[in-house]
């Protein structure tokens, strides 16, 4: 094992050894090595020594949701455990009861980022501030909720994806780096849907203790489940009972023990330590096999990853006397596409085929494009990137055809389901070679192998 210094950083990398090392006539080395949680392509001044200078680097990252990995997070965890009993005393009493999880919310995002806590803090009241207004006045266009929505969007889209310029302190935290800005994409579903809410005359007048709660509720701080403003406060429980604690833990529990012993133990395992990934980024047009199986794996560790976060979120909200609803329903047995999208991060593909969707339809009488355009949105919410784009876009295309060819027609009964079944995992395990790597080029090399796999075999 060796030791690499990247040019002024002063931190230190540890490295599991290089590998395809290829030097020309003049000395000159290029390899690869494996880190914890990279893939570097390194160029070196020689393969062998103790001591190996680093004079480029070109870094292939991995899309996990590292912000679930991070200590940090468990952290808070067991520190919203800790916080249960204060609110489990002070329920019935409701104003105190909510302001003490704003305070808490708050609390905790300051002590994580206390510059950003201040920015969202600020957004989050101007925006209570117009929207009571938009709601009482008799001024209300389309025009200036188009511009408010736009404005929301950019300005969360900006803070979630360029918070390196704005916000360099964040990189201090490493890979909680990834917790505030994947919570904002959650703020920004809630707050433009607020603002749908106002425009459309469907939203009581919210009180800011209410609207604050509803925004801040730490179970859905970091990544969801995305729970809408009515039905949040409809379940929430007059008391807290024995079953609602005794339901909660058992679902943490659920989630933690997925996570730990599934997601890390296991998938972590079979992808990263093996060193698959590696493998499979480092060398993508080797062995077929190892494209599909990287595929799945990363579609399973994902799953199962956000799916444990889900868990634990709900379980969380159990104890705290709300019930939030389910983000997945076992979406591996979806016999086709358009069931996967009803079982898969229902929170927010349910939003978007209501406010994207069906808006789209009734204007174009185009349901192709309708759902095109309703996957493209769902990827640009995860990341303004060309790979989530075109995984947007293959999943808009594979629901149009679907929608389109005569599925019922070709297959029957068990058959279809279990073919139906096979066919849809293979179909979503393929995407994920555009968001499992962010190099585009990679991507598309991985994706082409994923699909010609059995064809390389037999040939």
């Amino acid at each position: 094992m060796t030791r690499e210094r990247i040019g002024d950083n002063a931190d230190e990398l540890a490295t599991t050894g290089f590998n395809t090392v290829q030097c020309d006539s003049d000395g000159d080395c290029r390899g690869h090595a494996t880190l914890a949680d990279e893939s570097l392509s390194l160029s070196i001044s020689s393969p062998s020594g103790a001591s190996l200078k680093i004079d480029g680097i070109d870094t292939v990252r991995q899309i996990r949701q590292a912000s679930f990995d991070g200590r940090w997070l468990g952290r808070l965890f067991l520190l919203a455990l800790a916080f249960v009993p204060i609110i489990v005393i002070t329920h019935q009493r409701v104003a105190l009861s909510q302001w003490l999880l704003i305070a808490f919310s708050v609390t905790a995002r300051a002590v994580l980022q206390f510059g950003f806590t201040l920015i969202l803090l600020a957004i989050l009241l101007g925006f209570y501030a117009i929207g009571r207004w938009y709601r009482t006045s008799d001024k209300r266009s389309g025009r200036f909720v188009l511009t408010w929505l736009a404005s929301t969007a950019l300005m969360l889209l900006v803070l979630k994806n360029f918070k390196a310029i704005f916000l360099v302190s964040f990189e201090d935290y490493g890979a909680l780096a990834l917790v505030l800005p994947l919570g904002t994409s959650y703020f920004l579903i809630r707050l433009l849907d607020l603002q749908l809410r106002w425009h459309r005359g469907q939203l009581e007048d919210l009180t800011l203790r209410r609207y604050l709660v509803h925004v801040l509720f730490p179970p859905t701080l970091v990544a969801g489940p995305i729970e809408l403003v009515d039905t949040f406060f409809k379940n929430r429980a007059e008391r807290i009972t024995r079953n609602d604690l005794g339901d909660g833990a058992m679902r943490i529990t659920i989630g933690v023990a997925k996570k730990l012993i599934i997601v890390d133990g296991i998938l972590g395992g079979l992808l990263f330590e093996s060193g698959h990934w590696s493998r499979v980024v480092t060398n993508p047009s080797g062995d077929p096999w190892d494209v599909v199986r990287f595929c799945i794996l990363a579609y399973l560790l994902a799953h199962l990853d956000f799916s444990s976060y889900s868990d634990t979120a709900i379980g969380l909200a159990r104890l705290f006397g709300y019930t939030i609803g389910e983000n997945f329903r076992w979406p591996i047995f979806a016999p086709d596409l358009a069931e996967f999208w009803r079982r898969w991060h229902i929170s927010l593909s349910g939003w978007a085929f209501r406010n994207v969707f069906f808006p789209v339809i009734a204007t174009t009488r185009n349901r192709s494009a309708a759902l095109v355009i309703t996957l493209l949105t769902i990827a640009m919410w995860h990341d303004l990137a060309l790979t989530w784009v075109t995984w947007g876009l293959y999943h808009g295309i594979g629901m149009a055809v679907l929608a389109w060819w005569p599925w019922n027609l070709v297959m029957q009964g068990r058959l279809r389901t279990v073919g139906g079944v096979v066919l849809t995992n293979l179909y979503v395990a393929g995407g994920f070679a555009f968001v499992s790597v962010r190099d585009y080029s990679l991507a598309w090399t991985i994706f082409y192998q994923f699909v010609t796999a059995p064809v390389q075999v037999l040939l």
